[in-house]
């Protein structure tokens, strides 16, 4: 193969592996979001459960910071998205158990992800280097 083949085939890779990184990134920082999300609702459900938050008036986020009073009628049971828009009665601490076992899920896809966009970036740094080698050694020609 020749040096231009070469190049033409490093910088077609580069920018695959580019792109590649651009979509892994921002799955991790979906992750993230939802690992904050399940850790915030972890700590609500705990802090229920251990009788922190009383029965009685408190209030509910609806979304975008703005949030409504509502009584608490029963700290002993939740409804819980089991996924495709269904929704199931709880006990907390079963609640709970779902959302740590749906935390450490996460927390596995995330290290795969991050893992994963660090090989990309060592194999992108090396075939910038590359590319810098063929520049450098053309423009001394």
């Amino acid at each position: 193969m020749s040096q231009a083949e070469e190049v033409r085939k490093l910088i077609l890779e580069q920018r695959f592996l580019a792109r590649e990184m651009e979509r892994l990134y921002q799955e991790t920082l979906l992750l993230e979001r939802t690992i904050r999300e399940v850790r915030s609702a972890t700590q609500t459900l705990s802090e229920i459960k251990s009788g922190k938050i009383m029965k009685g008036e408190t209030l509910f986020p609806v979304g975008g910071g703005v949030f409504v009073f509502g009584t608490i009628s029963s700290g002993n049971k939740v409804l819980v998205n089991v996924g495709a828009g269904v929704y199931v009665t709880k006990t907390v601490d079963e609640a709970l158990k779902l959302l740590n076992d749906q935390l450490n899920s996460l927390n596995k896809a995330h290290s795969d992800r991050v893992r994963t966009l660090n090989e990309l970036k060592r194999r992108h740094d090396e075939i910038v280097a590359k590319l810098m080698e063929y520049q450098v050694s053309a423009s001394g020609k």
